[in-house]
């Protein structure tokens, strides 16, 4: 017996909606961050990087998805990191270090870390806006990793201008995803290859000549659906409309 045409049409529309929910990326929220140094500039240190300080939504830009309120990480300014436009230069909207590392594992001179809570499936890409107020602070050169269980578990630096601590990503559990670079006032998006983990790392190498502080004005992590799940659902209606036939 043919489908019907209505029938035929459904089955179009479910799996070209599909393939679209595939790469619809969506944001993830930022339940905790850890630095090597979480020295505070006057509103909340390591969370200036989550919190939208210093960044504006555009509406009419990229594709829209609002956090929940109260949700402890990004978007607390709601939208998709396609749509952000950078407002401010001052340091109190970006999180820079206190201290500078020295001597510590793979020549780093400091890190910041992402927990996204649980394992999210599809991670796709990391958004970051580099500083704005100082050209010597700027992540110049810089390593990403993706981590579900790391074997060592990230501690928060502390919070003052005289000490930071070290994290070795080599120590177990993290995947090296890129090695890039960063430039004063500039933005970064980074492929993560919708990879699953929990922990967004940064290893930074090197930054513009400064030689105190280090960090970033914002970060933004998406993830897209599991295109297993998104296929099961949509199976489901088509079953559904069938059933109604």
């Amino acid at each position: 017996m043919k489908t019907p045409v209505s029938a035929r049409f459904a089955a179009t529309a479910i799996f070209a909606g599909l393939s679209l929910s595939a790469h619809a990326a969506t944001v993830v929220p930022i339940t905790e961050v850890y630095a090597h140094n979480e020295y505070s500039n006057f509103t909340q240190g390591e969370d200036d990087m989550i919190n939208g300080s210093g960044m504006t939504y555009d509406p009419g830009t990229g594709p829209v998805t609002i956090g929940e309120a109260g949700d402890a990480g990004w978007p607390a300014i709601g939208g998709h990191p396609s749509g952000w436009t950078t407002t401010s230069s001052q340091y109190q909207s970006e999180w820079q270090s206190g201290k500078l590392l020295s001597g510590a594992t793979n020549s780093k001179i400091g890190w910041a870390a992402f927990d996204l809570g649980s394992v999210t499936t599809g991670l796709d890409e990391l958004y970051i806006w580099h500083i704005r107020e100082n050209t010597g602070r700027v992540a110049a050169t810089y390593n990403v990793y993706v981590a579900s269980t790391p074997t060592v578990s990230l501690s928060h630096g502390p919070d003052n201008t005289s000490t930071a601590i070290d994290y070795d990503f080599s120590s177990g559990g993290w995947t090296l995803i890129t090695s890039e670079t960063g430039s004063y006032r500039g933005s970064s998006v980074i492929d993560l290859g919708e990879v699953a983990g929990r922990y967004i790392g940064i290893e930074i190498l090197t930054n513009s000549g400064d030689a105190n502080r280090v960090g970033f004005a914002e970060i933004g992590i998406t993830a897209v659906p599991e295109p297993r799940a998104a296929l099961l659902s949509g199976l489901g209606l088509l079953a559904l409309l069938r059933r109604r036939r």
